[in-house]
């Protein structure tokens, strides 16, 4: 059983265009999960519209009060009964073999708990961005593992990018210290740790970047941002430390050489 679940808040720009490309898929999933924090605009209008539209399943749930980004999206994973997971921001595109190539690679790959994949960047318009060099990943093999210290070199793997198996979410408990980590690396860390993080190589997703993403890439920042941003990340790093794995000593002391690092390479930009 596969599940979509998407995390929706005063996102009426592009959320239809969203929809359809999540219920066009070459493998049709099984269920969507929408949590919406309590818009003010035509999101919740949409979503019910689109729900008279389609036979997938779509169950939809609104926030009375504003949850935060981070908390309404744990939310809607927690309500997913799918064995594979796919995570989905509410402005992007899919490409419509994304679930058919993602699901039969969890099938092949045994050991995976997370998966990965390239992505394209455009704007607002839908138009390709020039960075996309970067974000197709063209000097890495089409399929990689991803050992738990380079991710936490180079955490460079979106959640609206990844896949995760249904027992990778029952793994890791989430604490009130881990309410501020992002989901995407929080499973991408629990899966590397465990040795099931994986890397396909195949652009399956349209990654929509626009002056009001939630979270967005630092490549979309300013100067200043993309270093307040990184330290963001550091800050995580040292969050999850505590409040989600039982860490050895080993790697408890690459995580600290790892935080050193990240904080030098800040002030190069």
């Amino acid at each position: 059983m596969v599940s979509v679940v998407m995390a929706t808040c005063n996102g009426e720009c592009y959320l239809r265009e969203q929809l359809l490309s999540i219920c066009n898929q070459t493998r049709k999933p099984d269920e969507i999960i929408i949590c919406d924090d309590n818009s003010s605009d035509m999101t919740s209008a949409i979503i019910k519209s689109f729900m008279d539209e389609t036979q997938i399943p779509i169950y939809y749930f609104e926030n009375v009060e504003r949850m935060g980004y981070a908390e309404n999206f744990k939310k809607a994973l927690a309500l997913a009964q799918g064995d594979i997971i796919f995570f989905s921001d509410q402005d992007d595109i899919w490409e419509k073999e994304k679930i058919e190539v993602c699901a039969d690679f969890f099938d092949k790959y045994a050991s995976a708990l997370a998966l990965s994949t390239s992505y394209c960047l455009i704007d607002g318009n839908g138009n390709y961005k020039k960075e996309n060099f970067f974000y197709n990943f063209h000097s890495v093999k089409k399929i990689r593992k991803i050992e738990w210290k380079a991710f936490i070199k180079h955490p460079k793997y979106p959640g609206m990018a990844m896949a995760v198996r249904r027992k990778l979410i029952d793994r890791v408990v989430l604490t009130d210290d881990s309410r501020e980590i992002p989901h995407d690396w929080l499973f991408n860390e629990a899966a590397s740790y465990h040795g099931g993080m994986y890397f396909l190589n195949v652009n399956l997703t349209r990654y929509r970047i626009h002056e009001n993403n939630t979270v967005g890439i630092v490549a979309n920042k300013g100067n200043k941002q993309g270093i307040d941003k990184r330290e963001v990340l550091i800050n995580d790093m040292e969050k999850s430390l505590q409040a989600v794995f039982p860490f050895r000593e080993d790697k408890k002391k690459y995580l600290q050489k790892s935080i050193s690092f990240q904080r030098k390479r800040g002030q190069l930009y």
